[in-house]
């Protein structure tokens, strides 16, 4: 079995895109990502090494306090150091978004209210100030 650890060794959360029929931990809520494969149980052999330490999980540090989002298309991890820049990056794009389905409602092409509103740099590196 192939599992993500931690430097230690000890095993640490899987993560999977999904595809096709729903896995029964998804229908009784309890979602498991992983990338290749995964526990099905560690019942009577899986140990809690540490809590609240930094890990890599593939090539992906996740620490304390980060975001982890994750869906069937997959998991992101956000770092809680880049909280601020990544929710004033997400309301620009909600705000741009709401202006362009509003022109588009009012019958301009959306190509023409994408451009207005620079939908295609939303998403771009912005230079540190």
């Amino acid at each position: 079995m192939k599992c993500f650890r931690n430097n230690e060794g000890a095993n640490i959360y899987c993560f999977k895109k999904t595809k096709g029929a729903i896995p029964r931990n998804y229908r009784v809520g309890y979602p498991v990502f992983s990338r290749g494969h995964w526990m099905r149980t560690g019942k009577d052999r899986v140990q809690v090494e540490a809590t609240g330490v930094a890990v890599s999980i593939g090539s992906v540090r996740v620490a304390p306090g980060d975001l982890v989002r994750g869906d069937a298309d997959g998991v992101v991890v956000l770092p809680v150091v880049h909280e601020n820049a990544i929710l004033d990056a997400a309301e620009e794009i909600a705000r741009a978004e709401d202006a362009i389905r509003a022109l588009a409602r009012e019958g301009t092409r959306l190509d023409e209210a994408r451009s207005q509103f620079g939908y295609h740099r939303l998403q771009s590196l912005k230079e540190s100030v």
